[in-house]
């Protein structure tokens, strides 16, 4: 059976900007010594690289330290920022944003993509009739949330109506719809492609070597950041906060990570 490997509708229109739920409304930043320095607006940032590009050392180095040291937002929730100040500009005397919550309900609607319900069912076996029958879901406060906003439950927007589904656990980062299908996107993006990068010569005639494969599953996020950017250390498990399981180490013993020597000679 052929797997269509192309992007669905309904993952980057809805489910892949669970994301935006995340974003603080203020980035921290640290120096060189790991000193705190004074913190950014999301809105001062975006679309502006003079912050990055600052010469005294204060640049897109001290907000990677940032990062990967700050809790992220909370799931479902959307900061002031996103909500009220996003390009925001001032013409004629009066200021002007871009509410991305609402423009992420549009932009649904101009694609066309089904109700909620409809990936209720699909995802989970859930013929909801009622907004009631989302409790397996959600919260009753958030389905009260959602019949204050909707008449019908079949009216429900699917970014709205999966971002205020209860996380799958504590481990995860998004809701169950929305899982569902990020992983069905991802699965098809693997199973459509012979050209991944784990597929052997059956599949792929230019497929790498068992050897090859193993040096490649060595490289880390946290190895690549060491590489490319001016930071002394970081958690070598850089999508979790630093912790005394997950402590800061010298970037010195995170670069190269990967042996090129298996590939020289090969063309």
């Amino acid at each position: 059976m052929k797997i269509n490997p192309a992007i669905a509708n309904e993952f980057s229109t809805a489910a892949f900007r669970f994301g935006h739920t995340l974003i603080r409304d203020k980035f921290t930043r640290y120096d060189e010594n790991d000193q705190k320095i004074k913190a950014i607006n999301f809105t001062d940032m975006s679309f502006k690289s003079d912050l990055a590009y600052n010469i005294k050392g204060e640049g897109i180095q001290s907000i990677l330290r940032g990062m990967v040291t700050d809790k992220c937002k909370k799931f479902g929730s959307f900061g002031f920022e996103l909500q009220n100040k996003l390009f925001g500009k001032i013409e004629n005397n009066e200021f002007t944003a871009i509410d991305l919550l609402s423009a992420n309900i549009q932009r649904g609607r101009d694609h066309g993509i089904r109700p909620y319900v409809d990936y209720v069912k699909i995802c989970h076996g859930i013929d909801a009739k009622d907004f009631n029958d989302l409790l397996p879901l959600t919260t009753a406060e958030n389905i009260l949330l959602l019949r204050n906003a909707y008449q019908n439950v079949g009216d429900v927007d699917l970014y709205p109506g999966s971002i205020l589904e209860e996380k799958i656990s504590n481990l995860g980062l998004v809701s169950s719809t929305f899982a569902c299908i990020i992983k069905r996107q991802f699965a098809d993006l693997k199973n459509g492609d012979r050209f991944y990068y784990e597929n052997g010569p059956s599949v792929n005639p230019s497929a790498f070597t068992l050897d090859q494969l193993a040096e490649i599953k060595k490289v880390t996020l946290s190895g690549l950041i060491c590489s490319n950017y001016d930071i002394s250390s970081l958690p070598q498990r850089v999508f979790f906060l630093p912790t005394f399981e997950n402590p800061k180490v010298s970037c010195d013993n995170l670069k190269n990570q990967i042996n090129l020597d298996l590939w020289t000679g090969i063309l």
